[in-house]
């Protein structure tokens, strides 16, 4: 789903985690370790509340951004079982990728400068 605005894209973010399926957090993780010599970001481990906040902050400072076009929020239906998230900017895009763990949720992205924690 395409949205416009950093608001926007946490509302379709929230109701995406809360309908993908729980995996465990070695699981999560895993799936950071597959990316992570290519996206080169951390993964953030917390709340549901809490992640969403960090991408918050991640969003809002993304849309600052000259060029900055909105967000694609995409369900991966693959093993991972992924909220993705594209901040689109000049035809790229930095990416966000989320799981719903064992009473927490994990978060990592792309970008090499992601805020690591929530306010």
């Amino acid at each position: 789903m395409e949205v416009p605005t950093p608001a926007e894209a946490i509302e379709v973010f929230t109701q995406a985690m809360n309908a993908v399926p729980v995996v465990d957090t070695d699981r999560a993780l895993a799936g950071y370790a597959r990316l992570r010599h290519v996206w080169q970001g951390a993964p953030v481990v917390g709340s549901l509340p809490q992640i969403s906040r960090a991408l918050q902050a991640n969003l809002e400072r993304d849309a600052t951004l000259p060029g900055h076009d909105g967000f694609l929020i995409t369900i991966l239906t693959d093993d991972l079982a992924a909220i993705q998230v594209h901040s689109v900017r000049n035809r790229t895009a930095r990416a966000y990728r989320a799981w719903r763990a064992e009473g927490r949720a994990v978060l990592f992205g792309s970008p090499p400068d992601m805020i690591l924690g929530w306010t």
